[in-house]
């Protein structure tokens, strides 16, 4: 068994590697790794919300939020969501008209009773912006 031949393995003992290099302070040979492991995901078409969660966390701590949203972009704009990170003032109305149409006239109660998100990629997703919620808001 060769690792060119077991990728997707390759890949997630790589990101694993990066992740423990990163939990044990060895933050550039994470940053390296986390990087190296992106350039094959690009080349596979596939970024891992995981990877990407790491990543941002890699790049917050090290007080780099540019990095950390960028991540987050990138994962994105691989999931199909084209997000900008510095929207115009008529992006940002659009999006706001949009969300309030699909809450319609539904009370805080129905959307509180509205069944848990089960798809994973959406999961994934939610997990990704969640994540960069702290390196967003020093984002300039």
């Amino acid at each position: 068994m060769t690792f060119e031949r077991r990728h997707r393995l390759a890949f997630e003992l790589e990101l694993h590697r990066a992740g423990c290099e990163f939990l044990t302070g060895d933050v550039a040979a994470a940053e390296n790794r986390f990087e190296l492991a992106v350039g094959r995901a690009r080349r596979a078409s596939s970024i891992s919300p995981a990877m990407t969660r790491l990543r941002v966390d890699l790049f917050t701590t090290l007080g780099r939020s540019d990095s950390a949203v960028e991540a987050c972009l990138d994962y994105l704009r691989h999931a199909g969501i084209p997000w900008s990170a510095h929207p115009t003032n008529e992006e940002v109305q659009r999006e706001y008209e949009r969300l309030w149409r699909q809450v319609g006239s539904r009370s805080i109660e129905e959307l509180v009773d509205l069944p848990l998100m089960t798809d994973p990629e959406a999961r994934a997703t939610m997990d990704v912006l969640t994540a960069v919620v702290p390196a967003s808001r020093l984002y300039g």
